[in-house]
């Protein structure tokens, strides 16, 4: 199992620990937004296994400090950065795909 379906066993089978899913959606969010490469992402598509529990630590403080200032809650905020996939992408789906 990869670090990127783990990290939802901790988001919704342990909810009292505050982790995120870090999938390549918001590994790549959070990539874009920071402008260097904190998430590792193989092929450009996988959430790299080479992620430490520091980095997912530094990850899902990113996305509470983010989630602070735009007055949100930690997890709106990471549905909105995850957004709408499929054919017809959310906004924040479509500027990753067309920026990472």
């Amino acid at each position: 199992m990869g670090i990127g379906y783990f990290t939802k066993l901790i988001c919704f089978l342990q909810p009292s620990l505050n982790g995120y899913i870090m999938d390549q959606w918001l590994a790549k969010s959070v990539n874009l937004l920071l402008g260097n490469p904190l998430i590792h992402i193989a092929s450009k598509t996988w959430v790299s296994d080479q992620n430490t529990p520091a980095i997912y630590e530094e990850f899902c403080t990113y996305i509470d400090n983010l989630a602070s200032e735009i007055g949100k809650s930690g997890f709106d905020t990471e549905e909105f950065l995850f957004s709408i996939g499929g054919r017809k992408k959310g906004m924040w789906r479509g500027h990753v795909v067309q920026h990472y």
